[in-house]
């Protein structure tokens, strides 16, 4: 006879719950367990083929254990995988953000920093950009002229100095 209970404590491993919880759920796996495996085995499947079957009910173990914790301490994961971020650790990750918004220096950052992403750095304009790349051309400077088309607004203008 098989134990059902040691198999289902096997693959899930130990639940971080209250021992008494813990015996409870696992004992309610390894009776869905064992009603698949003898369902398996009344149809005529190999013990072996009605064991996998059996176990194959549950997919994979690792979130079986996951939905159980999650179940149990009423804590819902923000993404469905392994890895995932508590709703707490969410919440003190946006109250950072917020306590972070308040210092005035990081605002000033804030405010400064999309000057400092903008495509065209201050100084070259449109016009300084195309002799940039015009005088590239003539002197064979390859360099010059990728920078200059990379900073053009006017696309047509940039790929043909691309190219």
């Amino acid at each position: 006879m098989r134990d059902f209970g040691e198999i289902v404590r096997r693959h899930l491993g130990p639940l971080p719950l209250e021992p008494a919880r813990a015996r409870e759920i696992t004992a309610e796996l390894a009776h869905q367990l064992e009603d698949k495996f003898q369902e398996g085995v009344e149809r005529g499947l190999p013990e072996a083929r009605a064991l996998a079957d059996a176990l194959g009910q549950f997919g994979d173990w690792r979130e079986v254990r996951r939905a159980i914790f999650c179940a149990e301490s009423g804590e819902n994961t923000v993404w469905p995988q392994r890895s995932a971020i508590s709703r707490r650790v969410s919440w003190a990750a946006l109250a950072v953000m917020a306590m972070l918004c308040l210092a005035p220096s990081f605002r000033q950052a804030l405010r400064s920093a999309p000057s400092a992403w903008s495509q065209s750095p201050p100084g070259f304009s449109e016009g300084a950009l195309r002799g940039m790349a015009e005088r590239g051309l003539k002197e064979h400077d390859a360099p010059l002229v990728a920078f200059a088309s990379l900073h053009l607004m006017d696309m047509p203008a940039a790929s043909r100095y691309a190219e």
